[in-house]
C-alpha cells in the first residue's frame, strides 16, 4: 500500500506517478493508495490515481470533495468497501 500525505498536487503528481510505476512494475498488480493523509489537493496531482490502475482505500475530506467536484466516484472508507480509482 502506498500512503500518501500533505499536498498532491502538480509537483507532487510526478513522484507519485513514479512511485506508483514503481509499484505496478514490483508486484506485477494494481497499487493500493491510502490518500487519507491528504490535506490539499488538485485535479493535476489526482492524474496519476485515474489510469484505471489505482485501487484508492481511503480519502481524506479534501481529496472526497474534489472527486465529487470531477464526477469520479469516491471510495466507500470502509476496509472491505474499495472502489478502483
Amino acid at each position: 500500500m502506498v500512503t500518501v500525505a500533505g499536498a498532491l498536487d502538480t509537483c507532487g503528481a510526478a513522484l507519485l506517478s513514479a512511485v506508483l510505476d514503481q509499484v505496478r512494475r514490483s508486484e506485477r498488480a494494481a497499487a493500493e493508495v491510502d490518500l487519507s493523509r491528504v490535506h490539499y489537493a488538485d485535479s493535476h496531482g489526482l492524474a496519476p490515481l485515474l489510469d484505471g490502475q489505482v485501487t484508492i482505500r481511503r480519502t481524506s475530506p479534501v481529496v472526497r470533495r474534489l472527486l465529487t467536484a470531477l464526477d469520479i466516484p469516491s471510495p466507500r472508507q470502509a476496509p472491505s468497501g474499495p472502489v478502483p480509482g
